[in-house]
């Protein structure tokens, strides 16, 4: 856990007022920046105490901020002063909410509070909370909205037992894990569930627990550790482990167990594959000879897949530089997914860093605050990077270790607390990260007002924005033609900060907004730039080339419509009578024959009655008009007959039926013996003798 417990309440009584002052911005540029405070409950007249907070985030920035509230009642000595607890949600790229309440209001001590968040966006608090009986151990979970449900109860109303040094560690998956400890004889306690099970108490340790922490990696194997007293001249740091479906463990004593041996203190990491490590101080008194205090290590193998057959190592290992003074309380770390730890301890002339690479010891000692009255924590991200905050008697420093760098960044001030001199209290201030190296502190601050008689406390929180934006699906064509629209989309997100974002389409032109939209003049390849940038500078870009080619070339026009020419419906009617040797016309006529039209008729071969063509021009309109008798001959000898022209194989009758302007109509009969002549009919263009089809 990123958290320590030490003997005294964790608060720092200033000699200068509780005035919260964060760094303003940097120079834009890719470093990490602190913004400014961000108030989440303001100042409420209390009996001068500082709201205790937690606060927890995940990898893609969600975070839940835990707090006890104090309210003055008026009485003289603040006895009577109600606690509540509250819980805010502030989802990845958003603000916080406003607070929910989460407890009931009581009365008596303040409530120890913790906080837990799920990959999901689902969140869990722990709190201890006053009853009639005992001081009860409370959870209240939210859904991925961060909406909370009404509290549980995980301990029970049993008298006298009251919980304290409450812990809680939650994984990625949902689970969580609680250390608490109660009683006269100082029982030590764990549970484990998920967020919405139940939380069944098992015994760690029956007597002598002080300070105790607890880490569950994302399997859901969990690891306890706990300072048990089991003489004024013994303390040991004790470990019990239990598999995610496994029963719990045998109580493990990591630190030598004689009297005289001090072990202190105890601060649990573990990397997400189940490695551990605990680190703590120790120092061995009379009846032993005298060995200084010291910060130590011990650590827990996690073999793949068999997470149930690792062990701890009962050999202490040094975390503090040799023959360097530590103190008992103050040692926090860290494990990043490889394996590294990173760690700080509290010497007698400050506040230290040190790393462990793989199997080695640690080393790379840096003084991150020359200060002794110093407390501090520390965070990873699951990019590598690590935070140590460092709280003196005056302010919060921060220093900043990048991923894959061996030591934290120069120190540089977040808050300071001491404006106008006058006292305050200021609770110890919990560090969470998301997965890119941004980090959220929650403060408690207690102001002094009324000379003292009453205070204003407040909770804030300050973050670190170290991550550029990040883009979801963007959306640039890879190709179009000039003169056409174009609709591009970038989305992108930030943790920490408003987001603007700038467009340049490679022909000179820019846009701005997560949607635009652009149209090229010409052909050719334009590298089209998005860039996100955040309210500190951070910035993000992906280009792509879009190819533009020219549009297609229009088509021709259509062909204008062929006039409509106007057509002769007269119709060309016969009738033949046909032997093997001549065939006969019995009838030949023209129907409906309007007036300007000609009617002409041909007869070429054997048995043709006339040689020239012979041709009629109509003035009026003629229903019919018969060419039959000019197919036989008047002979007046002996006596007046008609002979019928007979017609021999092979002759051809031709008939058209012209008009200026109009389409004519032709028929062609070709004489054959024993059968009707052929046909072959069809029309005549407009002011020519060319047959066509009609």
């Amino acid at each position: 856990m990123q958290r320590t417990i030490p003997r005294a309440p964790r608060a720092l009584i200033l000699a200068a007022a509780a005035v919260l002052c964060a760094l303003a911005p940097a120079a834009a540029d890719a470093a990490p920046v602190w913004l400014p405070a961000v108030t989440v409950d303001p100042a409420r007249t209390t009996a001068g105490v500082a709201p205790r907070t937690d606060i927890a985030m995940n990898e893609r920035g969600d975070a839940v901020l835990v707090f006890a509230r104090g309210d003055d009642l008026g009485d003289a000595n603040g006895a009577n002063d109600t606690e509540t607890v509250f819980a805010a949600y502030r989802p990845a790229g958003g603000t916080f909410g406003a607070p929910q309440q989460v407890s009931s209001v009581t009365t008596g001590p303040v409530p120890e509070v913790e906080a837990g968040i799920a990959a999901n966006g689902s969140a869990i608090v722990a709190f201890t909370s006053k009853s009639p009986s005992n001081i009860q151990v409370r959870v209240a979970t939210s859904n991925t909205a961060g909406v909370f449900a009404p509290a549980r109860d995980v301990t029970g109303a049993v008298a006298g037992e009251d919980a304290s040094a409450l812990q809680l560690a939650a994984n990625g998956s949902g689970v969580a894990a609680l250390y608490w400890q109660s009683g006269a004889a100082k029982v030590a306690y764990g549970a484990t569930a998920s967020f919405a099970g139940s939380f069944s108490p098992m015994t760690l340790t029956t007597s002598g627990a002080y300070a105790g922490d607890v880490e569950v990696d994302q399997a859901g194997n969990v690891s306890w550790a706990w300072e048990r007293d089991s003489s004024p001249d013994r303390y040991t740091v004790e470990v019990r482990d239990k598999p995610a479906a496994g029963a719990l463990g045998a109580t493990i004593i990591l630190s030598r167990n004689v009297d005289g041996a001090k072990a202190e203190g105890p601060d649990l990491t573990m990397a997400p594959d189940g490695r551990a490590m605990v680190v703590y101080g120790y120092r061995e008194d009379a009846p032993l000879p005298a060995l200084p205090q010291r910060a130590v290590y011990n650590v827990r193998s996690a073999p793949a897949g068999h997470w149930d057959t690792g062990t701890w190592s009962t050999t202490s290992g040094l975390v503090s530089a040799p023959g360097q003074l530590a103190t008992s309380y103050g040692s926090q770390v860290t494990m990043l997914p490889d394996g590294t730890a990173v760690a700080i301890y509290l010497a007698d002339t400050g506040v230290f860093g040190a790393t462990r690479l793989g199997g080695q010891q640690f080393s790379g000692h840096q003084a991150l605050t020359d200060e002794a009255s110093s407390v501090g924590w520390i965070a990873s991200s699951a990019d590598g990077s690590v935070v140590a905050l460092v709280q003196t008697v005056n302010d919060v420093n921060a220093a900043v270790r990048s991923p894959g760098a061996t030591q934290f960044g120069a120190t540089a001030t977040v808050a300071t607390f001491n404006s106008t001199g006058t006292p305050g209290f200021v609770f110890a201030t919990p560090l969470a990260m998301d997965g890119t190296g941004d980090a959220t502190m929650g403060v408690g601050v207690a102001r002094c007002t009324a000379a003292c008689a009453k205070w204003d406390s407040s909770v804030f929180t300050v973050s670190l924005d170290a991550a550029a934006p990040r883009f979801g699906a963007v959306n640039i064509p890879s190709s179009a033609t000039s003169g056409s629209q174009l609709q591009f989309a970038a989305p992108a997100t930030d943790v920490m900060s408003p987001i603007s974002t700038t467009w340049s389409f490679g022909d000179g032109a820019s846009g701005t907004g997560s949607t635009t939209s652009h149209t090229y003049a010409a052909p050719g390849s334009y590298a089209v730039t998005v860039t996100a940038t955040d309210a500190v500078g951070h910035a993000t870009s992906t280009s792509v080339v879009v190819q533009v080619s020219a549009p297609p070339a229009s088509p021709p026009p259509p062909a204008p419509p062929a006039p409509v020419v106007p057509r002769i419906g007269s119709k060309i009617v016969a009738k033949w009578k046909a032997t093997r040797t001549f065939t006969t016309v019995s009838s030949l006529a023209v129907s409906a024959v309007p007036a300007g039209t000609t009617v002409r008729v041909t007869c070429t071969g054997g048995g043709c009655p006339f040689k020239k063509p012979y041709s009629v021009h109509f003035t009026k309109l003629t229903k019919l008009f018969s060419l039959t008798g000019r197919f036989s001959t008047l002979v007046r000898t002996p006596r007046r007959h008609l002979v019928v022209a007979k017609l021999k194989p092979g002759a051809v009758v031709q008939v058209s039926v012209t008009r200026p302007g109009y389409v004519g109509r032709f028929a062609t009969y070709r004489v054959r013996a024993s059968k009707a002549p052929t046909l072959v009919a069809g029309c005549i263009a407009p002011g020519s003798v060319k047959h066509l089809p009609c």
